[in-house]
């Protein structure tokens, strides 16, 4: 009797140590195993997005236009990736974390810009057209007059004062044949054929020879074969790294110029005079800014929330929000051109928006969904209405590509109230600037309240104004010290899941 009690105890006592190895497996190896899941997760995620990145900027930076990729992204960790004693057992293994992907368009900007604008009547303003340059790369723009006869267009000679180098510009013809320009009849008896005819194409292009020290460096490079028709007003960058006058000349120098025809040097307007633009303020449209989102619902570890947003990545957890790769904004200031009173301080802003604007869905789950992307169409044009007159109809505007071109900026990003997320987009700019090594009198960033007083944020409104202080967003009477090269790049993203595909 005693043995059989004894089985009995024995018995319990294996399986009471059973039960209390795998409550502590439970209690202490599975949350572990869960929490290291799902860091790995989230380290995929960032990896996701960083290829996100990086993927979008080649397309944009190759111009490939409409055609699309597409990305697999694992929601949640499905489960277990590792595997413990007793991670046979259903209920021992971590439970899977799930996640959302979305793309969404909650998110708007809006850009206010004083400066020089395409179109209008202002005819060769002082601070479009220079005649000296003080360093090197440095965009130094000519207005190239090709003429108005096909038989005798015109030739620009530009030299620099210091004697060290020339640039000849010119247009050129070239003929060609296609079958289109041959005709013929044929006698149907004898197949002679008679009245052949043979016309040639004609193409005109511009091209561009550079002389350094007597020494010919660049001969005949065609910078432009667009021209329909001679009379068209050719603008060339003559400082553009690609014609080599940014190295091995001497800095400063002033330019001077002469025109030529088949009967020798003529006199006619200035390659430094600029007509039809407009000094003015213009207020865009709402830009809009979209963005792919992924949200964690971690069991074991912390929730994340990684956005691509406006080219750039940000991060949220805890209720903190931080941008891991900043958007496509650039400012660096520079000293360039000489409009007569000494060297300008000038800052070039790059303006790259990379926008959602097609392609809103949400899936929701554990299971991998394929996110699809691709470029739509880049604007360089922006769709805005005078700051002086906020309800009149908007128009496409264009920013004139002389440097400078501005004298103000103002940045506003809109979005549903959330005070974390306007405090990010404020951190977001202000690194921009500190890895700018911008100034902090050249701006200033301030939150943009829903109502005043009400301490619920909507957003951040960016002011840039550069060296002059006293400059004022809707006055053009202060100097021009900006240089704001704007694009937007139109995108369309969406997710889908990968049980249909």
């Amino acid at each position: 009797m005693d043995d059989g009690l004894s089985e009995v105890i024995g018995f319990i006592l294996i399986i009471a140590i059973i039960v209390i190895i795998m409550s502590l497996y439970m209690t202490y190896v599975v949350p572990t195993q869960g929490r290291e899941n799902e860091i790995e997760h989230m380290q995929d995620v960032e990896s996701f997005f960083i290829n996100q990145k990086m993927n979008m900027d080649s397309l944009w930076f190759n111009n490939q236009i409409g055609i699309p990729f597409n990305q697999n992204l694992q929601l949640g960790t499905g489960g277990q990736k590792t595997a413990g004693t007793f991670s046979v057992f259903g209920i021992m293994q971590p439970i899977a974390a799930t996640g959302t992907a979305s793309v969404n368009n909650n998110t708007n900007a809006t850009l206010t810009i004083n400066g020089i604008w395409k179109g209008g009547t202002l005819t060769s303003p002082a601070l479009l057209g220079a005649t000296q340059v003080n360093e090197p790369n440095t965009p130094f723009f000519i207005n190239y007059d090709t003429g108005s006869s096909p038989t005798n267009p015109y030739q620009l000679l530009l030299q620099s004062t210091k004697g060290d180098w020339s640039a000849l510009l010119q247009v050129q013809k070239n003929e060609y044949i296609t079958a289109k320009n041959i005709s013929f009849d044929i006698d149907e008896i004898s197949k002679a054929v008679t009245n052949l005819k043979i016309d040639e194409n004609s193409e005109l292009f511009v091209t561009l020879t550079i002389t350094k020290n007597d020494i010919i460096t660049l001969d005949n490079l065609v910078i432009n074969s667009d021209i329909n028709r001679i009379s068209d007003i050719v603008t060339v960058n003559l400082l553009d790294e690609a014609y080599g006058l940014n190295a091995d000349i001497n800095f400063p120098f002033a330019i001077t110029y002469q025109y030529y025809d088949s009967t020798g040097p003529i006199s006619i307007t200035s390659p430094f005079v600029a007509e039809g633009f407009s000094d003015e303020t213009y207020k865009s449209s709402e830009i809009p800014l979209g963005g792919l989102v992924y949200e964690s619902s971690n069991n074991y570890w912390l929730n994340q929330k990684y956005a691509y947003q406006l080219g750039g990545i940000f991060l949220e957890q805890n209720n903190i929000i931080l941008p891991k790769i900043n958007p496509w904004i650039r400012f660096k200031e520079s000293f360039g051109v000489d409009y007569g009173s000494g060297p300008t301080s000038i800052v070039d802003i790059s303006l790259d928006l990379m926008s959602v604007t097609q392609g809103m869905s949400s899936i929701t789950g554990a299971d991998s969904v394929q996110v699809s992307s691709k470029i739509l169409g880049i604007n360089n044009s922006i769709s805005a209405t005078p700051y002086s007159s906020p309800g009149s109809a908007s128009t496409n505007r264009q920013l004139s590509k002389f440097r400078p071109n501005a004298r103000y900026l103002r940045i506003e990003i809109n979005h549903p109230p959330d005070n974390n997320l306007a405090v990010s987009w404020k951190q977001s700019f202000e690194k921009i600037f500190r890895d700018s090594y911008v100034p902090s009198t050249y701006y200033d960033i301030s939150l943009k309240e829903d109502t005043p007083g009400s301490g619920s944020y909507t957003g951040v409104v960016i002011d840039f104004w550069g060296v002059h202080e006293d400059s004022a967003v809707d006055s053009t009477a202060g100097p021009l010290d900006l240089f704001i090269d704007y694009s937007q790049i139109r995108t369309e993203m969406s997710v889908s899941s990968t049980l249909n595909i």
